[in-house]
């Protein structure tokens, strides 16, 4: 029997093929349009989807407005969150709309005295503002930074991996290997060893390349001359 071909985004799981969207054991309402939209994004997760793209995918043989789109995008705000949907509007080059939502739930949080997941929306605001068109390194870092903070300072040890993960890369990115390896080690050094999370996986995974990066070019480098 040939396994069917599902795209799992805890705590959703996408089944295509059966035409329905789960979370965790519950099936979730979707109109076929909207399913058709959600699997699309999945599909090119991380890459920029056109606007164009998707509705001549979607709606093949139809001639249709925004207006639709954003309905079906209204649609999975409800079901997935804002976070899931502020995901989506960036893949699909809506950076600003992206970040507002983002700037939203923030609030939201705040509001509701959900402070657990401060520090985690603090990091994909970093991220998504990486995704632009024009990356706002600046205020990239700025968000980076604070989502570490403020993790540190709740001893939530997973969102504070994930922000150090994605502040690394950007300071790999800056050629500030070395700075990007002391931040992964110091955050390490106070993760749980019994705690063997994704995060942390990748984390070591991560680590153990970078290390490999910079020893390479350290080696490599023209050794420094000096006037005598």
């Amino acid at each position: 029997m040939v396994p069917t071909l599902q795209w799992l985004f805890p705590p959703f799981r996408l089944d295509p093929e059966n035409a329905c969207l789960w979370r965790d054991t519950e099936r979730l309402p979707l109109r076929p349009k909207t399913l058709a939209v959600l699997q699309h994004l999945v599909q090119h997760a991380g890459q920029a989807v056109h606007k164009t793209t998707l509705l001549e995918t979607v709606w093949p043989d139809t001639s249709v407005g925004d207006g639709v789109l954003k309905n079906c995008l209204g649609e999975l705000r409800h079901l997935l969150g804002d976070t899931a949907l502020a995901e989506a509007y960036a893949d699909t080059g809506q950076s600003a709309t992206a970040l507002a939502l983002l700037a939203e739930a923030r609030t939201v949080a705040q509001q509701a005295g959900g402070r657990y997941w401060e520090a985690e929306l603090h990091r994909r605001t970093g991220v998504l503002l990486l995704r632009q068109a024009t990356p706002d390194l600046t205020q990239a870092v700025t968000s980076l930074t604070h989502a570490l903070t403020l993790a540190r300072r709740q001893h939530l040890h997973t969102w504070e991996l994930r922000a150090a993960l994605s502040l690394a890369r950007l300071r790999q990115q800056q050629g500030q290997g070395v700075a990007a390896l002391d931040l992964l080690h110091a955050v390490l050094h106070e993760y749980p060893d019994t705690s063997e999370t994704v995060e942390r996986q990748e984390a070591l995974a991560y680590l153990t390349a970078l290390q490999s990066h910079v020893l390479a070019i350290h080696v490599g480098a023209p050794t420094e001359t000096r006037d005598p």
